[in-house]
């Protein structure tokens, strides 16, 4: 536990920068030709993060692939590793449950696991009888149920259907939300395309957003049979991620191969805030402890830290996970509990790195903040964000 105490001490003498402290790297055996596709943390337990990897490239579907669960305690090797026929291409902890984990794979299977058992790791896969995809399945994302009601979660696959799937009984049940390439044909100029990415608003799942291959962001209620949309003409290149805020949930985030990460205000359709970096963007998270914190990774290997309530037009760190060898990077996801990224990429690249003193502190203005709570003070921030982007 070493790692809550290791901080950089140069931040004191540079108050608007920050840097990445380098943790640890995970790696398997086998896993040196493969990409890491996707990565989770557990919602539930503060160390655990489960890792799928797909073989070849971040697009291939040839070849085995494989999920990992690594743990904080133990970098050296995993703690599980499930195998697979196909590449692994998207992994997701369910957000109460920590032994329940689902994965989409290259063949259009969605998975569901219960990694409790050491000894014998139950799954459960969809089938073409009940609904499997049939192209490879780009996103799956869990949403919260009551207690006594199956399991839920959704899928987003290539061949245009957006899914959801509920678990129990040891079987899996699929119900087809709508699909891109049959409901849309009489609007293809609004909606040609398949969804790459998806998430939920926080505090109401039935919001949901999805990022095209096109370059949009569609914006969509699943509650009801009769589906409303909002169209975000967001990228003109294929959207790689989209996130809700952590705790102002009228804000969103998109970032794409055409170079932009871009900041939303929900229903309206011009962005709040537009981001060069540089080159095509692989995954953009906000963190879990500031509203006005993300962090995005290139391609290239480029990490950007910006706190927007700092400052809007350079980012506080940006840092190369390779110093010496160019390794294309595919996927970042941010601790819940510390603050900590990982960054997956080819080769096997699974690092670990910390965000310094500067990178994290909790901005507030004396004057009319410090009676205010945690969570109030950071929905202030993007009020003020807000406000100052839309004048």
């Amino acid at each position: 536990m070493d790692f809550k105490y290791w901080e950089d001490g140069g931040d004191e003498y540079h108050p608007l920068e920050g840097s990445l402290l380098p943790l640890w790297k995970f790696s398997h055996d086998n896993s040196r030709n493969l990409v890491v596709s996707d990565i989770s943390w557990s919602p539930v337990y503060p160390d655990l993060f489960a890792a799928a990897y797909t073989a070849g490239d971040i697009c291939g579907t040839d070849g085995a692939g494989m999920l990992c669960l690594f743990t904080l305690k133990n970098p050296a090797c995993p703690e599980r590793t499930l195998r697979s026929p196909c590449s692994v291409m998207c992994v997701g902890f369910h957000p109460t449950r920590g032994s329940m984990l689902a994965a989409g794979w290259s063949d259009g299977t969605v998975v569901v696991y219960n990694v409790e058992s050491v000894d014998a790791i139950r799954a459960v896969a969809s089938t073409a009888m009940n609904g499997k995809h049939i192209l490879p399945v780009c996103k799956v994302k869990w949403v919260h149920t009551d207690p006594g009601e199956d399991l839920s979660l959704f899928s987003v696959a290539k061949d245009g259907r957006l899914t959801q799937w509920y678990f129990g009984d040891s079987r899996l049940k699929s119900k087809d939300i709508f699909s891109f390439t049959q409901d849309f044909k009489s609007d293809k100029s609004s909606f040609e395309g398949t969804g790459t990415c998806i998430d939920f608003r926080p505090d109401n799942e039935s919001e949901l957003l999805v990022g095209i291959d096109t370059g949009l962001v569609i914006q969509c209620s699943v509650s009801c049979s009769s589906h409303t949309f909002i169209r975000y003409p967001a990228h003109s290149a294929p959207v790689r991620d989209v996130g809700w805020n952590k705790y102002y949930y009228k804000i969103f985030i998109s970032c794409s191969v055409d170079w932009s990460v871009k900041v939303w205000l929900q229903d309206t359709t011009t962005p709040l805030i537009t981001l060069d970096m540089g080159g095509s963007v692989a995954a953009a998270s906000w963190s879990a402890f500031s509203s006005s914190v993300f962090v995005a990774v290139t391609d290239e290997g480029r990490i950007y830290v910006y706190d927007l309530h700092v400052r809007q037009s350079r980012p506080l760190c940006v840092q190369s996970v390779m110093q010496k060898r160019r390794v294309v990077m595919t996927s970042l996801s941010f601790n819940t509990y510390h603050p900590i990224i990982l960054i997956g990429g080819e080769k096997g690249h699974l690092i670990s790195l910390k965000l310094s003193p500067n990178l994290r502190q909790v901005n507030k203005d004396p004057r009319d903040m410090e009676e205010m709570s945690h969570k109030e003070v950071e929905m202030c921030k993007m009020e003020r964000l807000i406000a100052v982007n839309k004048g």
